[in-house]
């Protein structure tokens, strides 16, 4: 009987497909099994289209906040040289009165802008995505979709594409971000419910959900089509309020 050393024939284990690159994979496999559909002409122009669209609201939201920070700095750049103007002359007491003014006005202004473009967009936070997450076992006995609704203004959509995106990693359908117009005395994240009054134990279920997670929504009456099926309640988000 001969000795040796003994020779494995097992082939080597590859490495593992890091995460990042699995959404790649995924769509290269699938591009090559559907080729012949994809290169149909009307499913090239729709594909066209989309990318169009998507490169349109991009470069405009980013003008848009490009424009809005200048004009914040030439408003503010204008006051300052008016009152150091008013300034020129002017009593003590006269002064004072002017700066005061100033600031007050400044301030007023820094607010508003701060509703347009906040200087710290809000975003979901890794604590509130998994103290959320732990509800998944109440929030997925939903049947029906839940609707998210967003102001135009601000931070509002970015974030409320936040929640669709948790929400849709937890198995919890939504349709949305639906653009909305937020009324005056609406700010932040509110849960609209068709009875306020006497919410349903899956509104319940819900604001208790973000409560847990430290949002602590504010209560809204939905203005829904009372006869719209599906759930009794709805997320709204808000630009925040500004502060005093």
């Amino acid at each position: 009987m001969e000795c040796g050393a003994a020779v494995s024939t097992q082939a080597p284990l590859e490495p593992d497909t890091p995460e990042a690159f699995k959404p790649v994979l995924w769509l290269w496999h699938h591009t090559r099994r559907h080729r012949a559909a994809l290169l149909r002409p009307p499913v090239l122009a729709a594909c066209v289209i989309v990318a169009a669209i998507a490169y349109w609201i991009g470069v405009s939201h980013s003008n848009d906040l490009l424009a809005v920070r200048s004009e914040r700095i030439a408003l503010l750049s204008d006051q300052v040289t008016a009152y150091k103007d008013r300034l020129q002359g002017a009593t003590p007491d006269e002064a004072a009165k002017l700066i005061a003014l100033l600031q007050s006005r400044l301030a007023e202004s820094e607010a508003k802008l701060q509703i347009i473009a906040p200087d710290n967009p809000r975003r979901l936070q890794a604590k509130e995505r998994q103290r959320l997450a732990d509800h998944r076992g109440k929030l997925i006995r939903w049947e029906e979709p839940l609707f998210v609704y967003t102001g135009s203004l601000g931070d509002s959509a970015d974030y409320a594409v936040d929640f669709i995106e948790l929400f849709s990693e937890i198995g919890v359908r939504t349709i949305g971000p639906v653009m909305t117009a937020c009324r005056p005395d609406n700010w932040g994240v509110l849960v609209g419910l068709k009875n306020p009054n006497t919410p349903s134990d899956r509104a319940k279920a819900f604001i208790e959900a973000l409560d847990d997670a430290g949002l602590h929504p504010n209560i809204a009456r939905w203005s829904a089509p009372a006869d719209r099926g599906g759930l009794d309640f709805d997320l709204f988000i808000c630009p925040s309020r500004p502060k005093k």
